[in-house]
């Protein structure tokens, strides 16, 4: 027998065609609570019991004659110690041996291999486990992401509308007063870079407190809306417009000479005159300032005022361009 077998994890046997035992490891003898030199020379009959005796002969046997194995075979072999019975589970097979047909037979505790299948199947129920509880963290991570997509959308269009409120007019959906300043700052510092002129135009509707009295402030904010629409579609889309507060408004007009703006101001008076409100007609006075390569944002629209102050003061209805 060579020593590595008696270190195996499994018995290991050999049968003579006489069903002699020829060989055993020691792992196998220590489990019949022997020895290997005790074991070599009985019949391999004294370690089985009768019904197992009975099997091999009957089955076994005639198996190995036929094909030469026999796999997993359930057996009782009788333990010397104290008469009890080990199950295990053999396999055997026929082969040729110098003196005759021999039989090599494995065997294994079955307690060894209930212990692997449990273990294996406590690795597999450990894997699935493992997988379904990714499975679960993958569900919340998307869920998490979908949550925090949500969130960034609300906030985005939380952020739009905290844009739009702080920069526009709530009744006319006009830019304001501040943000129109920052306008007004941009296209002076334009103008001093490429040497550009714009004009600005300050307009005040006619007599909206009258609107207010005759009417109520309702009909009077629904003419400040309708006001601001008609002055949009008479100016261009680069053209910047707004309300300043109450009835007055301005207007920048880029890359626009004083003729021109002045053209552009009456046409904002006539379109006004002509157009049917709730209120009935409602007019406007206007003051147009040219920029100048010294001005500032105060001396702009100190002169723009000049001239709005020169039309009310003129009558009303009317444009006037500022000296």
């Amino acid at each position: 027998m060579d020593p590595w077998l008696d270190e195996a994890p499994t018995g290991y046997l050999g049968l003579d065609p006489s069903h002699g035992i020829t060989r055993v490891n020691g792992r196998l003898a220590e489990w019949l609570g022997t020895t290997p030199e005790a074991l070599v020379g009985q019949s391999f009959f004294t370690l089985v019991d009768t019904p197992g005796r009975l099997f091999f002969l009957a089955s076994i046997q005639p198996l190995l004659q036929n094909t030469g194995l026999a796999d997993e075979i359930f057996m009782r072999l009788q333990l010397s110690d104290d008469g009890s019975s080990m199950p295990v589970l053999a396999n055997f097979r026929s082969t040729q041996a110098p003196d005759g047909t021999c039989t090599l037979i494995g065997l294994m505790p079955i307690h060894q291999r209930q212990l692997l299948e449990e273990q294996l199947v406590q690795a597999k129920r450990t894997a699935e486990e493992a997988v379904a509880e990714r499975e679960r963290s993958n569900h919340e991570l998307e869920e998490t992401r979908r949550v925090l997509e949500a969130r960034n959308q609300e906030l985005s269009e939380l952020n739009e509308q905290l844009q739009y409120l702080a920069t526009t007019d709530p009744l006319t959906e006009l830019v304001n007063r501040r943000t129109f300043d920052s306008f007004l700052t941009q296209e002076l510092a334009q103008q001093h870079r490429r040497n550009q002129k714009f004009c600005l135009a300050m307009m005040d509707i006619d007599h909206l407190k009258a609107i207010n009295d005759d009417y109520g402030h309702q009909v009077g904010d629904e003419a400040l809306r309708q006001v601001s629409a008609l002055i949009n579609h008479c100016i261009r889309e680069t053209d910047i417009v707004a309300r300043m507060g109450g009835e007055e408004f301005a207007a920048i007009l880029p890359d626009t000479g004083l003729d021109d703006a002045l053209e552009v101001a009456q046409r904002i008076r006539e379109t006004l005159a002509t157009a049917s409100l709730p209120c009935g007609t409602v007019t406007i006075s206007q003051g147009i300032a040219e920029s100048r390569a010294n001005d500032t944002e105060t001396s702009l629209m100190s002169r723009a005022d000049g001239a709005l102050y020169e039309a009310k003061k003129a009558g009303r209805d009317r444009v006037k361009p500022s000296h």
